[in-house]
């Protein structure tokens, strides 16, 4: 299955700089520092959910029967290793070496049933909806509360200019890292998740 996405995060983009922090009053260093706390529990959170979306292709099979979820299950797995290792390679062209060998077709063995992929997808929704409506939230009110304080605290334009340098250019560009990806893990319908599906299989080399 896919890999949960990589957060790479710059350390000296999460913490004020020494400079800032000595001039800003205490409430707005407290505030921020709950609005960093906030996005590093969202963050942890949404890997979770992150987690259970790239389970939704291996969630269309049953797993009342053993022999055919782990059938499934390995050739899905087969078929996005492929597709990840032809996108790499595709990334990284060189006519000098070998083409990847192909996939045998009678190693991917696909069994798929909607009623288990709905029951799937419910649980995510009621995964994702509670990370909206909890930690999401609580960053959100975090950082609305920091914007507030700022707005209120008659910064002269060079103490305005620092702040914004750091919270809007610097710390607020490294919380997009995770919060840009939210768009991306709306979960996709049975029919949507089956054309995906298809998609992959026709990708392959030789399926």
């Amino acid at each position: 299955m896919p890999q949960t996405e990589l957060y790479l995060f710059d350390k000296d983009c999460l913490v004020l700089p020494p400079t800032l922090k000595q001039s800003l009053p205490s409430d707005i260093v407290q505030a921020f520092n709950n609005a960093r706390w906030a996005a590093s529990h969202a963050l942890q959170y949404i890997k979770v959910v992150e987690r259970n979306y790239n389970k939704r292709f291996n969630a269309m099979c049953p797993l009342n029967n053993p022999e055919l979820a782990l059938n499934h299950i390995g050739s899905v797995s087969r078929l996005l290793g492929r597709r990840n290792r032809n996108n790499t390679n595709f990334a990284n062209f060189d006519p000098t070496l070998a083409p990847a060998a192909k996939l045998d077709p009678s190693t991917i063995k696909l069994t798929v049933d909607q009623r288990t992929y709905d029951e799937y997808a419910q649980k995510y929704v009621e995964l994702l909806e509670g990370f909206l409506e909890n930690p999401y939230r609580l960053w959100l009110e975090a950082k609305a509360d920091v914007e507030s304080r700022v707005a209120n605290a008659n910064f002269d334009e060079m103490q305005y200019s620092y702040w914004h340098r750091f919270w809007d250019l610097t710390f607020l560009v490294e919380m997009q890292k995770w919060e840009g990806r939210l768009q991306g893990l709306i979960l996709p319908s049975w029919e949507e998740v089956m054309d995906d599906l298809r998609i992959i299989v026709l990708e392959c080399p030789k399926l």
